[in-house]
């Protein structure tokens, strides 16, 4: 009887005790799972807060600063073309009618005329010759400046007009637009001149032919029509060397000023000079964001481009053109080649291929 009370009371006993545990363990178990509720709304909470803090950092957009590298006095400085072959600048006064180049490594500079008004250049990485974009045609030369030869004329420049902005695809064709002298509307056109020696017809009913670069892959062109203000972007067939599938990728505010010259650099984004608009502008050539400027102590911005050994200096020519005596007086730098460090590479951007 006395053993048998004891194993009952030792049965209950041990019901309460596990039951008591049980209740602790529940409780414990609650517990936690509070607290590991909490933990994943603060995670969760500070991802959301860190992604959108990371985004709105993103759309700030950026300045920069620059600063003169040499005062050519240029009326109209354009054509900025980085040769690494040669670590030497290349560079156009269109209205002079001088190429021009810098060494920086040297810290020397010079000039050669043309004879006539001159609208871009690109040299040959294959032999020691620069083809030109000239007033009444296409043209080749040497290095400094002789045997200058007519390659071709294209059939729709007249007198009226001028070669203007122009560079090679990643096959070495110069592509090259023109202008009307008086800026007539819905005049000019964009051109190829291929490795045979002739000349193609892109586009036409174009005003002022200016920026025009290639993405590194060769898959994309942009190019700008000045008084559209806009950047358009184009499918391109390196193959065939054609364009198609035409889109508007950036339309440019009136405040800061005309799209000019134009280059990418290493991300394929693009670095736009603004006539007027004391800067260059830097645009995404994903979706046309807005990413910033580099200020420059002059209004008209005409080119650009990434040299230096590492690519890693974004040189910058201005233009005197179009500016009153006061405004030079106030902006005497106005003609002159700058440069910036803006956090980011180029690459080499194509020479030309001569023709056959």
């Amino acid at each position: 009887m006395i053993i048998s009370d004891l194993r009952r009371k030792n049965k209950q006993f041990a019901i309460t005790y596990f039951l008591m545990k049980s209740t602790k363990t529940q409780k414990s178990l609650k517990f936690l799972s509070t607290i590991l509720k909490i933990w994943q709304i603060t995670l969760i909470t500070a991802c959301f807060l860190f992604i959108n803090l990371e985004n709105s950092t993103a759309q700030i957009p950026k300045e920069w600063s620059s600063s003169e590298v040499i005062h050519p006095d240029c009326q109209l400085g354009e054509g900025a073309y980085w040769d690494h072959k040669r670590n030497c600048l290349w560079f156009v006064d269109i209205e002079k009618g001088f190429v021009q180049w810098y060494f920086p490594k040297k810290k020397e500079s010079g000039k050669f005329p043309c004879g006539m008004k001159i609208g871009t250049l690109v040299p040959s990485s294959k032999t020691d010759e620069l083809v030109l974009g000239l007033q009444d045609g296409i043209y080749k030369t040497n290095l400094q400046g002789k045997d200058k030869t007519l390659i071709t004329r294209p059939d729709l420049l007249n007198p009226k007009q001028r070669l203007n902005d122009g560079k090679c695809d990643p096959d070495g064709r110069l592509w090259v637009g023109s202008m009307n002298l008086d800026q007539s509307p819905k005049k000019a056109h964009l051109f190829r001149l291929d490795p045979t020696g002739k000349t193609e017809k892109i586009l036409d009913s174009i005003s002022i032919s200016n920026g025009i670069a290639w993405t590194r892959d060769g898959k994309s062109l942009f190019y700008i029509d000045t008084p559209t203000r806009k950047v358009m972007a184009y499918d391109f067939n390196q193959k065939s060397g054609t364009i198609s599938n035409p889109r508007v990728l950036v339309t440019i505010p009136d405040s800061l000023g005309w799209p000019d010259g134009m280059t990418l650099d290493r991300n394929n984004n693009l670095w736009i000079g603004m006539w007027g608009g004391y800067c260059v502008s830097h645009w995404s050539s994903k979706d046309g964001r807005y990413l910033g400027k580099v200020k420059v102590n002059a209004p008209n911005v005409t080119s650009c481009a990434f040299g230096g050994k590492n690519f890693d200096v974004l040189y910058i020519t201005t233009a005197k053109q179009g500016l009153k005596p006061e405004t030079l007086d106030k902006f005497p730098l106005s003609g002159s080649v700058f440069e910036a460090k803006v956090g980011v590479t180029g690459y080499q951007m194509p020479y030309w291929n001569p023709v056959k």
